[in-house]
């Protein structure tokens, strides 16, 4: 289970940037151009994985050993389940950051990366795998 096993992360392979850089990134690429979302950053640095630590990251993760329950356990929890896993583990400083999102009448909570060279990765944390975000409009990122 994940929460037992060893867990650790290289930080010097990782690229250190302000909350403010953080957020520059974001802004810059292409995800929801054409919409305006809020980005909080509630940390002063924040370190950028390399895709291999997300991968990492995404394998050690125990979100996913958890079952679905609508309202009691669902999306928002999932994400806060990952979120809290990298506090505990003393790496609250990743980037890796909850993000919430809508659909029409439909809302979501998953992860959203920023890895060191810049790219956006989005991870279902309900299956730790990456996902596709087309139909989702972002609303919030809180790292």
């Amino acid at each position: 289970m994940g929460w037992f096993n060893s867990f650790k992360i290289d930080l010097s392979k990782c690229r250190k940037v302000t909350g403010q850089e953080l957020r520059k990134i974001i802004f810059r690429s292409d995800i929801n151009r054409a919409y305006s979302y809020r980005i909080k950053t509630f940390d002063r640095d924040y370190y950028l994985p390399t895709k291999d630590q997300i991968d990492y990251i995404m394998n050690k993760c125990p979100s996913n050993i958890y079952t679905y329950r609508p309202e009691e356990r669902d999306c928002d929890d999932f994400a806060r389940i990952f979120r809290g896993y990298l506090s505990e583990k003393g790496y609250g400083n990743i980037a890796l950051g909850l993000c919430t999102a809508t659909s029409g009448s439909k809302s979501h909570a998953f992860i959203l990366g920023v890895t060191n060279d810049n790219k956006i990765v989005f991870i279902e944390p309900q299956n730790d795998r990456k996902m596709d975000i087309n139909e989702w409009i972002i609303d919030t990122l809180i790292f």
